[in-house]
């Protein structure tokens, strides 16, 4: 649920929009966190685990009464569904026909992009696999795949999600002088308030510039924490001067994580892909994403106990300065981009020269015009089709738009 909320919000929302609405994910997840400290805190699990069921039926009521994603309905052909659903987010019918054109138009691109040429029958099979794979192997799906799963492998690396899971194990490992359950809900109530402003500083700045920043705090706070451990972990918890300086670093750590960290490879995997395979490559790097989650949860206990406290902070911390300079070198920036000037940067030459031959037209357009529907129809279903014995090429492949193939097709008559 988590990676398809994700990418509908960046499909519905409109360029200026999409930081700030995406932003509102890890608000609602850390109004969760703190929820569920808080109930664990004055009640037995199993209420809390009713509660949380509870809120998930209603999150799928909710969900049924919003509109199906626009650019899916209009890549899928139902382009009046499409309108209403813009209509009904915009509350403005010129702009839901302005982006509608949009929408139809980048649709149309991908789908002329990938038309067969014509071909026996026997070949058809492996033609059509080789179509269906060719989107997942351009730039614009490995590019992004590569920069998002590194990203998700700092992330995790961090120590990000080893606070939210072990909070309480961990304050009591370093003894804070507080509560180690209390301790837990400061933090979570801190992280909630830092996705609020996270997710306002997000509008305000680019993602590049929030990931460096919020790698180095988080460096610059765990090895802090580290060091703090390192010279004072062989006394006892009464006897160290400036106990609450653990409580300090990981409540530093969750503030600077929350204005980038955490929130932008989440954020960036429903933004980064082509609308094709939008959905299908954001829930191959969510599931890898979560993969990495549980690694770095179920080894934790471990690694404290063969490095101690010291040495796993420092860890945290060069793992979060290796991924902002990660992210200072590689990734991109998205804010104020629409989805389809993204999937272009990834693939410049290639969208350039599809554009290009896009605008080509043969001069015979009486013949485009009287095109018979049934004859593209043909081509386009791998059907065997003569080319003209003197076209220069001799195949059909050379031509790249619709109303081209179409005066071929009448050429050969």
């Amino acid at each position: 649920m988590a990676i398809a909320s994700y990418v509908y919000v960046a499909e519905i929302s409109q360029a200026d929009q999409r930081g700030i609405l995406s932003a509102t994910g890890p608000v609602h997840v850390s109004l969760g966190v703190l929820s569920v400290y808080i109930l664990g805190f004055i009640a037995p699990w199993q209420r809390v685990a009713a509660l949380c069921t509870l809120c998930a039926l209603l999150s799928l009521i909710t969900m049924c009464a919003v509109p199906e994603s626009p650019p899916w309905l209009a890549s899928h052909g139902r382009h009046k569904e499409a309108l209403s659903a813009l209509m009904w987010l915009r509350m403005n019918p010129a702009i839901a026909e302005s982006e509608l054109s949009e929408l139809m138009e980048t649709v149309t691109e991908d789908r002329n992009s990938r038309l067969l040429r014509p071909m026996s029958s026997n070949r058809y099979n492996m033609m059509a696999i080789k179509r269906i794979l060719k989107p997942f192997l351009q730039p614009a799906a490995w590019k992004p795949f590569i920069i998002l799963l590194l990203f998700f492998a700092f992330q995790e690396s961090s120590g990000i999600y080893i606070f939210l899971y072990y909070a309480v194990n961990f304050f009591q490992e370093v003894s804070t002088g507080l509560n180690e359950y209390v301790a837990s809900i400061v933090v979570a109530g801190v992280r909630l308030l830092m996705s609020v402003v996270g997710a306002i500083l997000i509008n305000s700045f680019g993602r590049k510039t929030l990931a460096v920043v919020s790698g180095l705090g988080m460096a610059i706070f765990m090895v802090a924490g580290g060091s703090y451990e390192h010279s004072y972990s062989h006394l006892p918890s009464t006897d160290r001067p400036l106990p609450w300086v653990p409580l300090i670093c990981v409540l530093g750590h969750v503030c600077v994580s929350m204005m980038g960290f955490l929130q932008l490879p989440w954020m960036m995997n429903g933004e980064l892909f082509p609308l094709a395979i939008r959905g299908v490559m954001g829930g191959i790097v969510a599931s890898l994403a979560h993969m990495l989650i549980f690694g770095s949860i179920k080894t934790y206990l471990d690694l404290m106990h063969a490095l101690g406290t010291d040495h796993t902070l420092w860890l945290f911390g060069a793992a979060a300065l290796l991924g902002a300079l990660y992210c200072y070198i590689f990734l991109p920036e998205t804010k104020g981009k629409t989805l389809q000037e993204i999937e272009l940067a990834f693939s410049p030459k290639e969208r350039s020269s599809n554009e290009e031959n896009t605008r080509t037209r043969y001069t015979a357009t009486s013949e485009f015009s009287r095109c018979n529907k049934n004859e593209f129809n043909q081509l386009e279903s791998g059907e065997n089709v003569r080319t003209p014995n003197n076209h220069v090429s001799g195949e059909v492949s050379q031509v790249f738009t619709v109303e081209a193939q179409c005066a071929v097709l009448k050429w050969t008559r």
